[in-house]
Formats: C-alpha cells, structure tokens, sequence
C-alpha cells in the first residue's frame, strides 16, 4: 500500500500519468459476469488535460485495496463495473452505465496501441464473464479484482495478456458549455449540464434508462446474474 501511494505521490506532483506502477504486478484472476453483447466502432479523437490525468490518479489512490464484493460499490466492498463507473465519475465528471454488459458499448472501439489514460479496457476471463478496468499508461491499468481488491495491473502480465478482448474511448474534450455527447454504435450517452451549482451528477442516457450516479443501477430492473 505505502509503495503504491509514494508511487503515485510521484505521478501527482509531475501533473501527470508516467507509470503509476503498484509494487508489484498483479497476475491473478478476476472475473466479472456479464453477458457479451459487445461491437466495434470508429475512433474518436482523445484530447484530455494533463491534470484530468493527474485527476484520475488521485480518485484511484483513495481506493486501493479496497476488497473486492460481487454487487458492491462501497469501500467495503466493490465490484469492477462499479469501481469504473465511480472512478469515471469522480475523476472526469462523466457517467457510465452500472454494468459491464453496458459498458462495453459505450464511447468507440480503439485498438489496444492506441490506449490512453482514461480508455476502457475489457478482458474475457471464462465463458460468459467478462472484466473492466480503465488504462493508466505504460500498460497499466487500474481495476477491482477478485484476488486483489483494487490494485493496479499490467496488460502484459501472462493472465490478462492471454484474455484481452477489446478497448473502448469515452473521453473527449467537450464541445460546449452545455454538455457533450459520446456515441455508441447503437446508442447515445449525453453528458447533461447540472441544473445548478449543487447537482453535480451528470446522467447518462441509453435506450434502457438513465443512470444518474455512481454505485446506481439503470431506471429498469436490473440483470438476475449478469453485468455486474
């Protein structure tokens, strides 16, 4: 834990992602359940500010070791969906769905040697189960495991490196005052601006409901087993 806070004490004061290395790398198993009803999309262009990278770190830190709880979205507990779409909140103000199964069809399909800080990493760890993490740099990422709670991972390490599936972009920079939009293949997702000053929570649209924040299922009944 000291190791992993000193090492991003470092990337903080250098305002920006340039390693982010936990101790040492984490090469066990994890296993997210969803089921797979992902696509590929066409790229958008990635334009972040340094200091929403350094923002991502900070959220990140705040969470380490925390355990791992299928269904959770506390610090007693969390699951990699959840930790994502909180991590995603916190550190860029942008809403995801809860689910995995969601998730994978949000923002556009990117190829894994264009992977930025920021970019949605998915894995197929068995039949029917998925995981996610968000990338950090130099092939690391940063996710909930089952093994280790939330910790932070190398792509290359033999267990993740032999399941990778696919990445996906949902950061931009935003176009307008009023919000910005980031498009799925099948669906849109609208950052909507606050209506005051108070109401912080951006929401997410699909096709299937609205998520408004962070640890909260979709305005449907949520999956029996799958996409957490």
């Amino acid at each position: 834990m000291d190791a992993k806070l000193s090492h991003i004490g470092i990337a903080l004061l250098a305002c920006v992602v340039v390693g982010c290395s936990s101790s040492q790398r984490t090469m066990n198993p994890d296993d997210d359940i969803s089921a797979r009803n992902g696509f590929s999309g066409e790229s958008t262009r990635f334009v972040q500010p340094e200091a929403d990278q350094a923002d991502l770190v900070l959220a990140m830190s705040g969470w380490l070791d925390t355990p791992y709880r299928y269904g959770g979205s506390v610090k007693s507990g969390i699951d990699c969906s959840a930790y994502v779409q909180l991590m995603m909140q916190e550190a860029f103000d942008i809403g995801l769905p809860r689910t995995t199964q969601d998730q994978m069809r949000a923002g556009d399909g990117i190829s894994k040697n264009s992977l930025q800080p920021g970019d949605l990493v998915f894995f197929e760890t068995g039949r029917n189960q998925y995981h996610v993490g968000i990338y950090l740099s130099d092939g690391e990422f940063t996710h909930a495991s089952t093994t280790a709670g939330v910790t932070v991972s190398h792509l290359d390490d033999y267990y993740w490196k032999d399941r990778y599936l696919e990445a996906r972009r949902v950061l931009d920079r935003p176009q307008s005052s009023t919000g910005r939009t980031v498009a799925s293949r099948d669906r849109t997702f609208e950052r909507e601006k606050p209506k005051s000053r108070t109401e912080s929570t951006k929401s997410v649209r699909g096709s299937s409901g609205t998520w408004t924040s962070p640890g909260k299922s979709s305005t449907g009944p949520p999956p029996k087993k799958t996409g957490w």
